[in-house]
């Protein structure tokens, strides 16, 4: 899962999605995912150690010295719990196509209907927890959602 900050600065709205291609059909500027979405590699060094070979060994052996490497990656989940409250937006009979997917984002609900407003490429229904549904048209001759971007 990533996620993408949208907004100005001020009021950021972060979304999060399984594909960033899912959230980039429905907006018409480019779709900048959060740098700290990528899983880094590290290494430790683990040092001389004794190890029983069962639980009645008297006479432990020794382990030399060695390394390890493992992955730290922020987008690691445990179950199925995704971060923030669901939207979902899907097209209304106006557009062009028939397309309708589910995400999450964290912030204002205020600020999400805004940045979706600035940027959306289709007609389109918003539906969020805790709200009705909401049609936003694209704003013709626009700043191509400019405006709602952090900057």
């Amino acid at each position: 899962m990533g996620s993408a900050t949208l907004g100005p600065a001020e009021r950021p709205v972060t979304i999060y999605y399984d594909a960033i291609e899912s959230l980039q059909w429905f907006m018409t500027t480019t779709i900048v995912p959060n740098e700290d979405q990528l899983g880094q590699t590290k290494a430790k060094d683990i040092p001389s150690h004794k190890r029983r070979r069962g639980p009645s060994d008297d006479a432990p052996m020794t382990v030399g010295p060695s390394q390890a490497t493992y992955l730290v990656d922020p987008t690691l989940k445990s179950g199925n719990a995704r971060p923030g409250k669901w939207f979902v937006l899907w097209t209304t009979a106006d557009a062009d196509d028939e397309e309708k997917r589910r995400f999450t984002y964290k912030g204002s609900f205020h600020d999400l209907h805004a940045v979706i407003q600035a940027d959306v490429k289709y007609p389109v229904y918003l539906r969020a927890e805790g709200s009705g549904r909401h049609t936003i048209n694209p704003i013709i001759g626009g700043d191509g959602g400019e405006a709602a971007r952090v900057g």
